[in-house]
């Protein structure tokens, strides 16, 4: 079996696990599985020249798909550039295989160029990892079957319902490139075993034990959380059945920005959590990850009775640490399958007037003052789009308070470890899994953060609203804004010239929010204009002085 021969049999036994797409960043060592995903009928493949933004870009697009995306990249520090998405990917359980070609064995600790330990590199972030190399010679009585198995492990592992990224390191030997033209097929491999994946279901005993922990509670409620693990059609389902369950038991619910139960559901939860006197819940029924609200957060920590999370995979996110029934069960199902105790008419009457009272506090945020709260609210009214990527800080906790999503809309955002890093790209990747435009709301820390994205990712039909606010506005809301060197440490302002960036870059560019202008129709009309050209960034001015007096009036006038 040639070298090349080995390559593209492991191809074909990703594509037959799924994967259609694959992102390539450019490399001499990697050239045999270049080639072999090229040649695929079956494989798109699209070439990301940095390899963080490739990684990034490649989870946007496995996360909007919900298929597993192939990344392939050279040897040597090309493949740590890939761990702060593999990180994110693994939080979130995306399914990202990656391909990274390697020195063989023989070059190993030599001072060779480009030349690492590799095979573990990402640890305990992924959830399968092997290393596969060109067998030399078969024995008679050694099938080539293990070879194929280890290739549907893998795939396997990545796409299962707990799977996650998924790393095959590949040591290729020169001659790296194939002495003729490569096959326009790849050579036919023994299928891999067939896998038959059943959902875990509560039994009916379960469930009538899992509705009596509820028995005799005065004030439940119901949360749903992030459902960024979940593929569009998977979280749209699962919005759906936690509605249905809401509306035959009278329960409250409340829905993080990042869940599909807007707008049927309370979207007014951090608001509501935030008043000192307000309604704690004695009982909880809590979907899907940590809201995106520390106050809601707390508030759910205040519940002196059943907290039940419902989880698949035996594992859950609870910094609360209140959970006190964790349920490994498909959500959805048990959703579906579950009756409730009925809430009484006078929570329910209660619970109308809570949310009435916090909807019309929201309402008077423009009267503080011009920040950033209300003004991305009108924002994701005016979009014409269906989706939206919001950037981790201040922007995702601004949208959760204020944001109204309306029906079919979903956001998205790389909740999974937080960070700001690999935004644009993402949102790239996502943008072209869906096929239609999407808005990436982001702070100018984080736009800054990925500006290289801006030339590395494939032209989609992305627009980026950059909220220009000075820098890392949310340290204000917090005791370090006293430190001394509160500026230099902690906002870092990165100040840049963004409407000669996109011009650069072949980006188009819209400027609204200046010191005597408002932002109202002029942000309304460049988001109409921007959804039907792509590929545009709308830079939004704010004073950091104005906004973040503005935002502490509003807070302390809710009582």
């Amino acid at each position: 079996m040639s070298q090349a021969d080995f390559i593209a049999r492991l191809v074909d036994g990703l594509v037959r696990g799924g994967a259609r797409r694959a992102i390539l960043s450019p490399g001499y060592r990697n050239a045999p599985v270049a080639l072999a995903l090229r040649a695929h009928p079956q494989i798109t493949t699209e070439v990301i020249v940095d390899e963080r933004a490739a990684a990034f870009f490649a989870l946007g697009l496995s996360r909007a798909s919900g298929e597993p995306v192939i990344l392939s990249c050279t040897s040597g520090s090309a493949v740590a550039n890939y761990l702060p998405a593999i990180c994110e990917a693994h939080s979130d359980r995306i399914p990202l295989v990656i391909l990274s070609a390697d020195r063989p064995p023989e070059l190993a600790r030599a001072g060779a160029p480009q030349t690492m330990p590799q095979r573990d590199i990402f640890a305990d972030f992924v959830v399968y990892s092997d290393e596969l190399a060109e067998p030399p010679a078969l024995d008679e009585d050694l099938p080539r079957t293990p070879w194929d198995a280890r290739i549907a492990m893998a795939i396997s592992a990545a796409t299962a319902d707990e799977g996650g990224p998924v790393h095959l390191n590949l040591p290729l030997r020169k001659p790296l490139l194939p002495e003729t033209t490569p096959p326009t097929r790849p050579p036919p491999g023994a299928r891999p075993p067939r896998l038959l994946r059943g959902r875990r279901r509560l039994d009916p005993e379960q469930v009538r034990e899992l509705s009596a922990s509820f028995d005799g509670a005065e004030r439940p409620v119901i949360v749903a959380g992030p459902m960024i693990r979940q593929a569009a059609g998977q979280a749209a389902a699962l919005g759906d059945a936690i509605s249905r369950l809401a509306e035959r038991s009278g329960w409250p619910l409340i829905a993080d920005i990042l869940a599909t139960c807007r707008p049927q559901a309370t979207q007014s939860g951090d608001v509501i959590a935030r008043r000192p006197d307000g309604p704690t819940p004695d009982a909880v029924l809590w979907f899907c990850d940590a809201p995106v609200s520390a106050p809601l957060l707390r508030w759910i920590g205040r519940c002196p009775g059943t907290v039940a999370r419902i989880c698949a995979g035996g594992t859950w996110r609870d910094p609360s640490f209140k959970t006190s029934l964790a349920v490994d069960a498909a959500p959805a199902d048990t959703a579906d399958a579950l009756t409730l105790p009925p809430a009484s008419a006078a929570w329910r009457e209660r619970w109308a007037h809570e949310v009435a009272r916090a909807e019309s506090h929201i309402a008077t945020a423009d009267e503080h003052g011009r920040w950033e709260g209300p003004i991305l609210a009108r924002a994701l009214a005016a979009w014409p789009g269906a989706h939206v990527h919001i950037a981790n800080s201040s922007s995702i906790r601004d949208l959760d308070t204020f944001g109204r999503l309306g029906a079919g809309g979903r956001a998205l955002c790389n909740r999974g470890v937080n960070g700001i890093d690999g935004t644009i790209a993402t949102a790239a990747g996502e943008a072209m899994a869906l096929g239609q435009p999407l808005l990436a709301v982001v702070g100018d820390l984080a736009l800054a953060h990925d500006l290289g994205a801006l030339l590395h990712t494939p032209a989609t039909s992305l627009v980026i609203l950059a909220i220009d606010n000075g820098g890392g506005q949310i340290f204000r809301q917090l005791p370090v804004r006293e430190h001394p060197a509160f500026e230099e440490l902690f906002v870092t302002p990165t100040p840049t010239d963004l409407g000669a960036i996109a011009g650069a870059l072949g980006w188009s560019y819209a400027a609204v929010g200046g010191a005597q202008e408002e932002p109202g129709q002029a942000l309304e009309k460049a988001l109409v204009l921007a959804h039907e050209r792509g590929r545009t960034i709308i830079q939004l001015h704010l004073d950091p002085d104005t906004a973040f007096d503005a935002r502490r009036s509003f807070w302390s006038a809710w009582r």
